[in-house]
C-alpha cells in the first residue's frame, strides 16, 4: 500500500493535523476524570487553622514550650490546579461544561469553603487583617459596604471594623 500524499489528516474527522500534529476539530483529549470534583472538595475542606508546639525561653534563660494555633495555607484554585496539572483556564472551561455537572457543582462548594476559611482566619486574628480583607473582596462576593440613612445603631461601618472589633 502506498504511503497517503499530503498532509497528514485526523484519523476521526479527516481534518488536516496542524504542525503539533494535533486536529484542530477534535483537540487534544481532555484530562477531566470523574475522581476531580471529589479531590477539589477534600483539597478545600482543611481546617484553617492547627495547633504546634513552639519553643520559648523565659526571662531566666530556661526554655519551655507553649502551644501555639497557626494558620494553614489558603487553598486557592489555581494551587489545585498545579495539583492535578491543568491551567485556570481549563478549570473554568470544566465548570461551565453542562456534560460536567458534578465539577461545577464543586466548584460552588468550594468557593464556599474558601470564604469560610477566610472568615475564620481573619475573626480569631490569625493573620494580617488588610491582606484577609484583600483576599475577601478579590476572590468572594464579600464587598466592603458604607451605611447610609437611620442606620445609626450599627457602630462597624466596614469589614475591616468589624474584624479589629472581634481581635480586642
Amino acid at each position: 500500500m502506498a504511503k497517503p500524499i499530503g498532509p497528514p489528516q485526523c484519523k476521526k474527522c479527516r481534518a488536516y493535523l496542524d504542525m503539533d500534529g494535533k486536529c484542530p476539530r477534535c483537540g487534544a483529549p481532555t484530562k477531566y476524570r470523574p475522581e476531580f470534583p471529589q479531590m477539589m472538595i477534600d483539597y478545600f475542606s482543611i481546617k484553617p487553622w492547627y495547633w504546634r508546639d513552639e519553643i520559648r525561653t523565659s526571662k531566666k534563660g530556661e526554655p519551655y514550650t507553649v502551644r501555639v494555633k497557626d494558620m494553614n495555607d489558603i487553598p486557592f484554585f489555581n494551587t489545585y490546579c498545579m495539583k492535578i496539572d491543568i491551567s485556570q483556564k481549563q478549570m473554568l472551561e470544566w465548570v461551565k461544561d453542562p456534560k460536567k455537572g458534578e465539577f461545577s457543582k464543586a466548584y460552588k462548594i468550594c468557593k464556599d469553603l474558601q470564604k469560610n476559611f477566610l472568615i475564620q482566619i481573619g475573626a480569631r486574628g490569625l493573620s494580617n487583617p488588610a491582606m484577609t480583607i484583600f483576599t475577601a473582596k478579590n476572590i468572594t462576593d464579600m464587598r466592603d459596604t458604607r451605611l447610609v440613612g437611620e442606620d445609626k445603631d450599627n457602630k462597624f461601618t466596614s469589614l475591616a471594623d468589624a474584624l479589629k472589633e472581634m481581635k480586642d
